[in-house]
């Protein structure tokens, strides 16, 4: 034989010998306990039922070893465990069944030991029948009304997630919630349990059920009643919220019952009515935003939203759409933006542009109010000459709390009567409260003629935004 063949031979041979006693690094751990295997590691179970669970010890090779385990209840009174009867036997004597039996709502574990380890499976007892057993304060709510849910049994409340359905699948409006009390608007339903998600249960971590209420909801006409006059209009003006705040409501209607008095109607703009008319009376200037939603799709049908001033039929053609108003646009929701309204007594009307939808829809109506703030602004200088520096000042007050957003100042040139266009000149300032603020350096005047500063102040959550007219700060340049 070739020597080096030879050498190559005696080499492999070598190498196979003593890789073939190398140890496995496992081969002293095989036969040792190492886990308990549980299976299902968690239940759930309603109060009076069963479930089994199989129990086996492995080694570190995941091998079921054979050996006695035992499993008790940490709480006898909630879950009991015994070994599982009448389960076909194992041959290989790896395998325990036991059998944990749901007793009373709440927390429990199967406490498993066996060949020296421990373990546990957790068992949640849920409450039987499966339902909301807290209190309603109504089974019998009026659309509109509101609701209250309080979690005076089981079941508590995750606030970031809850949700009321009512009957025909239509959601409740959420007024306020916390983890033992929901308030919920009532929407226009069939009769049915209400359905609330986000629920838990205290003892059950991580999880949320979704769980009927115990009760069936009817709901019973309207609670917003009266609109067929502007003289029973139902008033608002409790429920009108605090500047920076928001208040919700629903709002419904039945077709037909007062077209003769709807402002678009009465003035011929083509609508059919009805309108909904809603009174609230203001004690002082007050910055209100109205937006209405509703159920179906924007064109069924389409809603124009306004306040009037007055309710005489004859004046409504000067008394109503003070704001501007917003609709016709066959798009949803309307929304009639932030607008100023005077002390005095005001309606808000949302009227159904199109009637042949057939039944109403639930109308959900949103108001949110700002602070009145003041803005004045003084140019400096007022007069100048071409190459002058001009700047602009502008005092901010009013409003509550501590007012917060930007002050905005552009510089328009002569050529720019109406402030329309690019400015030569624009800043923006931080607002950290009532005050004066300033621009600088400022803009250096390039022609003759009148140049003319707009401020506008931004507003925030709490306060109305403001801004100057193009006429109101005029500087000469000659």
């Amino acid at each position: 034989m070739n020597s080096r063949v030879s050498v190559r031979l005696c080499a492999l041979a070598a190498a196979l010998v003593v890789g073939a006693c190398k140890s496995d690094p496992t081969a002293d751990l095989a036969g040792q306990p190492q886990t308990v295997f549980i299976n299902p590691g968690t239940l759930f179970l309603n109060e009076g039922d069963s479930a089994t669970v199989t129990v086996k010890i492995l080694d570190e090779a995941g091998t079921p070893l054979q050996g006695q385990v035992q499993a008790v209840s940490t709480a006898p009174t909630i879950a009991s465990v015994a070994l599982a009867t009448g389960v076909q036997p194992d041959p290989t004597r790896t395998t325990s069944v036991f059998r944990i039996t749901a007793l009373l709502r709440g927390p429990a574990y199967a406490r498993v030991t066996g060949l020296g380890l421990a373990d546990s499976a957790r068992i949640n007892v849920l409450p039987a029948p499966f339902v909301f057993d807290g209190t309603l304060s109504s089974a019998t709510p009026k659309g509109g009304d509101t609701l209250t849910l309080s979690a005076s049994g089981a079941f508590r409340f995750d606030p970031t997630a809850d949700t009321v359905t009512f009957g025909g699948g239509v959601a409740g409006t959420m007024i306020a919630n916390s983890a033992t009390q929901i308030k919920v608007l009532v929407p226009f339903s069939s009769a049915d349990s209400l359905h609330i998600a986000g629920t838990l249960l205290p003892y059950v971590p991580g999880k949320t059920f979704t769980v009927p209420s115990s009760q069936v909801v009817t709901q019973t006409g309207e609670f917003w009643a009266g609109d067929s006059s502007w003289q029973t209009a139902p008033n608002i003006t409790p429920i009108l919220p605090a500047p920076g705040d928001t208040s919700r409501m629903i709002i419904g209607t039945t077709p037909a019952a007062n077209s003769a008095v709807c402002p678009e109607v009465a003035l011929g703009f083509g609508s059919t009515g009805p309108c909904m008319m809603f009174e609230l009376v203001l004690p002082h200037d007050t910055v209100l935003n109205f937006k209405v939603d509703w159920t179906g799709g924007a064109l069924a049908p389409d809603v124009d939203i306004y306040a009037c001033s007055d309710s005489t039929v004859a004046n409504f053609g000067t008394a109503c759409f003070e704001d501007g108003g917003a609709g016709a646009m066959a798009s949803k929701p309307q929304a009639t933006g932030d607008h100023q309204y005077p002390a005095g007594t005001h309606w808000f009307v949302a009227e159904i542009f199109d009637s042949t939808s057939g039944v109403s829809p639930n109308y959900f109506v949103t108001i949110n109010a700002k602070a009145v703030t003041t803005l004045s602004t003084s140019a400096n200088p007022t007069t100048a000459v071409v190459g002058d520096t001009l700047n602009d000042s502008a005092t901010l007050g009013g409003g509550t709390g501590v007012l917060s957003g930007t002050i905005t100042f552009r510089l328009f040139t002569p050529s720019q009567a109406t402030c329309a266009g690019t400015p030569a000149y624009t800043q923006t300032v931080n607002v950290t409260g009532a005050g004066t603020y300033t621009t600088s350096p400022g803009f250096k005047s390039t022609a003759a003629g009148t140049w003319r500063w707009r401020a506008t102040y931004s507003g925030d959550a709490k306060n109305q935004g403001r801004s100057t007219t193009c006429s109101a700060e005029p500087v000469t340049v000659s």
